[in-house]
């Protein structure tokens, strides 16, 4: 009877060692999560290097990621889902953009990039877009590679400079 109950006990503990062997109850998780770094910068006046942009206050238009940027323009975004972005970075009241796409588990090294310096604006009184290409009076809407806004019917639209006008919208490309 000993015996038999060691066997038992033998047996049982042979199952649930193999069973962890081959992780029937664990699979593994795979990290779909995107990293973007970059070390952002203005153009620098004629032929000469861009400058970083210090203290700059950066977001991940569309999502919660935040960062500053460090005394070198350095900025990181962990966490991204896979998709198109609009990084929009703001210092000293002028907002420099740029577009950027990541694939899962990517990790995007930007390297130095000058963003643009044009700020997208329309012109607010007749129904365009402020600064921040939000429009007071009409549509904003923002795809991967350009900014479109639309004036409301009625309204004329006049697009200031670094827009490109058609009809009653305001297109402006982003530098990539």
């Amino acid at each position: 009877m000993r015996r038999l109950a060691y066997l038992d006990s033998l047996l049982m503990a042979l199952c649930l060692a193999l069973s962890g062997c081959f992780g029937f109850d664990n699979p593994k998780e795979v990290d779909s999560s995107a990293t973007i770094r970059a070390q952002i910068a203005r153009p620098g006046a004629g032929d000469s290097a861009p400058v970083p942009l210090v203290g700059a206050q950066c977001t991940l238009e569309g999502t919660n990621h935040t960062a500053t940027s460090d005394a070198n323009g350095g900025i990181e975004f962990d966490g991204v889902a896979p998709g198109s972005y609009l990084i929009i970075c703001t210092l000293d009241g002028r907002s420099y953009l740029l577009a950027v796409e990541v694939q899962a588990g990517e990790t995007k090294e930007l390297g130095t990039v000058a963003l643009t310096k044009k700020t997208p604006s329309c012109d607010v009184n007749n129904g365009g877009c402020d600064s921040n290409a939000t429009c007071s009076t009409g549509l904003s809407l923002r795809y991967g590679d350009h900014i479109e806004c639309v004036c409301k019917p009625g309204l004329t639209c006049t697009c200031n400079e670094g827009f490109q006008q058609e009809g009653a919208r305001c297109f402006f490309y982003l530098d990539q």
